[in-house]
């Protein structure tokens, strides 16, 4: 290949290995103590900042895949975008499986107040281990895959700790940055050498 095109396939390689993580570590970020959060409030902003985009920009994306359906990805188009509700559409899974680990965290923040954030980290370590067993059906891959960076945002950051104790000032220490650092670059090294090697 031309070392200009190889060039551009690393690169290319590097930030697939880790964009997706790094997104759902920021998401983790402000994820936090939702148990002192009022659930009803929260539950309505989720769906403002994550369904509804998912559905408007899904249809929007739809219609010009449908339009170009010769030249798209996989020739997504309409007919992808009615299954949405139930199968993640195009790059718009984010947001979909985004509202489902939101949901879980819900859920466990219901019913285990303070130790919410914790029993999801070690949930979602059980899954990252477990993913190669899990069915490969709906959106339980990509769960099972990123929801261990969204518990690690929560804690690697912890921007609700000042706020709980008085100071109402919220800062990620020098060595939690690099902790992040670490954990993405780890992930992407990963996933580089897995694609090289499978």
């Amino acid at each position: 290949a031309h070392p200009h095109i190889q060039g551009i396939r690393i690169v290319k390689d590097v930030i697939y290995g880790f964009h997706m993580p790094a997104f759902f570590v920021v998401s983790g970020f402000f994820a936090g103590g939702l148990w002192r959060k009022d659930m009803a409030q929260e539950l309505k902003k989720k769906l403002r900042r994550l369904v509804k985009p998912y559905f408007i920009w899904g249809f929007l994306t739809a219609c010009g895949m449908q339009v170009m359906s010769s030249f798209t990805n996989k020739g997504e188009g309409l007919r992808d975008f009615l299954c949405s509700p139930v199968v993640p559409f195009s790059q718009f899974w984010y947001l979909y499986v985004l509202f489902f680990m939101f949901l879980l965290h819900c859920g466990l923040s219901a019913v285990l107040r303070r130790h919410a954030d914790r029993a999801l980290l070690c949930l979602s370590i059980v899954l990252y281990v477990a993913q190669p067993l899990v069915p490969d059906v709906w959106m339980l891959h990509d769960f099972c895959n990123h929801a261990v960076y969204y518990a690690l945002g929560m804690f690697v950051f912890s921007p609700l700790d000042a706020f709980a104790s008085g100071t109402g000032e919220a800062s990620a220490s020098t060595s939690h940055k690099s902790e992040t650092a670490v954990l993405l670059g780890t992930q992407g090294g990963a996933s580089l050498l897995y694609e090289r090697c499978c």
